[in-house]
């Protein structure tokens, strides 16, 4: 069945579709394969998350989607990996990060994440590879000891 959802149709040539908007990183109540709230935008003060089979029925083909999260002040990684979005993984997670959108559509500079117990990812995983911590459920830059507010889009 149809339903409204929001686009990004600037950002890296457009064609974005918002899945989740976490407004406090600290909550963790997106962290469920399970559809949360009403998402309606990417500056909503709520948070709220399309299901995860939702999620990946928008990504279609796991090799050509790339999946964006942008922080509220800007900031964005890339990830493209062959699996599933999956909201409550683990060590199966999305881990492999790039740069820019350039640079996911063409495989060039990859960074790839290892698990480790000692942090919270869910869905998506970023690493270290740069100057941060991106961390797929909250999602948000680790700054400190807080995270960000961030939307998660795909295209």
């Amino acid at each position: 069945k149809p339903f409204k959802v929001y686009c990004d149709m600037t950002t890296d040539g457009g064609g974005w579709t918002l899945v989740a908007r976490i407004h406090n990183g600290y909550t963790g109540v997106h962290r469920t394969r399970s559809a949360v709230g009403i998402l309606l935008s990417p500056n909503q003060t709520t948070t709220a998350k399309f299901s995860d089979v939702i999620i990946n029925k928008i990504r279609g083909n796991y090799n050509l989607s790339v999946i964006r999260i942008q922080t509220d002040s800007g900031k964005k990684d890339y990830f493209k990996e062959n699996k599933e979005f999956n909201a409550v993984g683990y060590q199966d997670s999305i881990n492999q990060v790039y740069n820019t959108y350039k640079d996911a559509i063409n495989d060039t500079e990859p960074c790839r994440g290892v698990y480790s117990s000692q942090q919270y990812h869910t869905g998506l995983v970023g690493w270290g590879c740069y100057n941060y911590f991106l961390y797929g459920d909250n999602p948000g830059f680790r700054n400190h000891d807080y995270y960000q507010a961030g939307s998660v889009w795909v295209k």
